[in-house]
């Protein structure tokens, strides 16, 4: 009789589970370092299956331990719905824990609690100026999304303030050098429409390029543009097309739209109006001009082909759905 081998999984090696089983026994002694790094065996399913309410769990008694980092990835465990017990984002404790870390000096979290008051996230109001001087801090320790977050505000007129734009594009440089992708493409921008620093297209789509290979949507619409229109580079739908793709399948409404497109006119892709129907729909939810696309083309499509097409859109959904619930449940902090 030929006996089956046994498959051995990513992060379930022998070696893995014995190391793991070591490391919970130490976790359970209560050092608040060794839980923190239990929960992200628990949350990445390194040496046992992948258990996000145990990874929670862990990091709830690390952070009541007072640790910051434990604090912070609870706060992000209550701010995506990872584990926590009432399986729905809970805004409220997620502001409650990252304040308890900012307050400890952690900038990750001061970035975060900014956020929170930029966006009414688990607070009773916005608050701009809370907002920026949460991002000021974690900024003056060289954290880079608070740099770019901070320049977003800075371009905009704030409370008792006039805007500083000088300032901001000063601050996205430094975020997008540091790697930041979206301050990758904020300074593409810059550069695209000549703010404080002057108009250079073939830069402007270096910087989208640079955001774009970091998987940031807006960087990779930006990119597919920029091929679309022959703007700092050389015209080419293929690879605006491709671009856009890449875009879309992260949910950017604009880039599905113009996908859209392209899958209707045979731009850059082969002339298919299932998808074309498809990405109209999914930027349809709320895009008025999708929405009326997808209304044109349910008039001349047959009625087998329309039962097709709104296949082919749930299907879709669904697997870009799961991709962003992916997505979500790799975060394990910085």
């Amino acid at each position: 009789m030929a006996f089956c081998a046994i498959p051995v999984f990513a992060g379930l090696t022998p070696e893995e589970v014995i190391e793991f089983k070591s490391l919970k026994a130490r976790a359970e002694k209560g050092d608040p370092e060794v839980q923190i790094e239990l929960a992200g065996c628990y949350a990445k399913g390194k040496g046992v299956r992948k258990n996000l309410v145990e990874a929670f769990a862990w990091y709830q008694k690390a952070a009541n331990q007072g640790h910051f980092l434990a604090q912070y990835r609870l706060a992000n465990c209550y701010a995506n719905a990872l584990g926590n017990k009432e399986e729905q984002v809970e805004p409220i404790y997620a502001a409650q824990w990252y304040k308890k870390s900012a307050d400890q000096g952690y900038a990750p979290a001061q970035h975060r609690i900014g956020v929170c008051h930029e966006k009414k996230f688990g607070v009773l109001y916005v608050d701009q100026t809370v907002a920026e001087v949460w991002y000021r801090q974690a900024a003056a320790q060289g954290y880079a999304p608070a740099k770019r977050d901070l320049a977003v505000c800075l371009e905009q007129v704030g409370v008792g303030r006039p805007k500083n734009l000088p300032e901001a594009v000063k601050l996205y440089r430094q975020a997008a050098e540091q790697g930041d992708a979206l301050a990758q493409y904020h300074f593409g921008r810059c550069h695209a429409e000549g703010l404080d620093v002057s108009k250079d297209l073939v830069v402007a789509a270096m910087w989208y390029r640079m955001a774009a290979e970091q998987m940031n949507p807006l960087g990779q619409r930006s990119l597919g543009l920029c091929y679309a229109k022959g703007e700092g580079v050389a015209k080419d739908m293929i690879n605006a097309a491709k671009w856009y793709l890449r875009a879309a399948e992260q949910g950017d409404v604009l880039a599905q739209n113009y996908l859209g497109s392209c899958y209707r006119n045979g731009d850059g892709v082969s002339k298919d109006v299932i998808e074309a129907f498809t990405y109209w729909s999914l930027a349809g939810v709320v895009d008025e001009s999708a929405r009326a696309q997808v209304t044109l083309l349910e008039q001349s499509l047959t009625p087998v082909d329309l039962m097709r097409a709104h296949q082919r859109t749930n299907e879709l959904r669904k697997e870009l759905e799961q991709k962003a619930e992916d997505r979500l449940a790799m975060m394990d902090g910085n």
